[in-house]
């Protein structure tokens, strides 16, 4: 079981929106030039979000800091169960992003894959388990097939930690959608031939953040 990288950088612009703007995404989807089409069928996203107990890495996303990580598990489909799981370490320098990714067993008990992770990882000892959270996604892509467009909404949170077994039972609910747009460093020159045809004014959003507060 090795790690692997994902070597490109990317862009991600993210726009905060209110249920009641979902009639203007669909517009958006119909109408931009750029020819955006569904890539694939929605999927259920769950998130299991690591940090430290003083939640060093929450702190570094409020502090700005420029190079930063973040670490999370994801898998999707049915919250009860981790199906086909990856541990991501997303890489964060300055405005550009890239993820290493370790692929995993299937688990039931949060506890049973924070030992694994933390044997597998060196230097990751100290994180364990704060937050799940849960949300529709849908998936778009130009012609071109060089920026993708996705939509999250039904936004859900809880607290996570290494005895809690998983389950439904999400208390806190976001219902904000979350549109983001997602390309490569090297197309950054057509960035705005695609932004200019986006109605919405971007603005910095982190679920991992938000979570954080609901539940804590």
């Amino acid at each position: 079981m090795k790690i692997e990288q994902q070597r490109d950088w990317r862009y991600e612009i993210k726009y905060v929106l209110t249920p009641d703007q979902w009639f203007q995404i669909e517009q958006l989807l119909s109408v931009h030039p750029a020819g955006f089409s569904e890539a694939f069928p929605d999927r259920i996203v769950n998130n299991i979000y690591y940090d430290t107990p003083d939640f060093s890495t929450c702190r570094d996303n409020l502090a700005g800091i420029s190079q930063r990580k973040k670490y999370r598990l994801r898998w999707y489909g049915s919250e009860n169960k981790i199906i086909n799981p990856i541990f991501e370490i997303k890489i964060k320098n300055n405005a550009l992003g890239r993820k290493d990714f370790l692929i995993l067993e299937d688990y039931t008990k949060i506890g049973e894959i924070n030992s694994r992770i933390n044997n597998k990882l060196i230097g990751l000892s100290g994180i364990g388990p704060v937050l799940q959270n849960q949300y529709i996604r849908s998936y778009y892509i130009n012609f071109e097939g060089d920026f993708r467009l996705t939509v999250d909404r039904k936004i859900k949170y809880q607290k996570s930690n290494d005895q809690k077994m998983l389950n439904g039972d999400f208390p806190f609910h976001d219902d904000r959608i979350i549109l983001e747009l997602k390309f490569k460093a090297q197309d950054i020159k057509k960035q705005h031939e695609i932004t200019k045809y986006i109605p919405f004014r971007n603005s910095k959003n982190s679920k991992y953040v938000t979570g954080i507060f609901y539940c804590y």
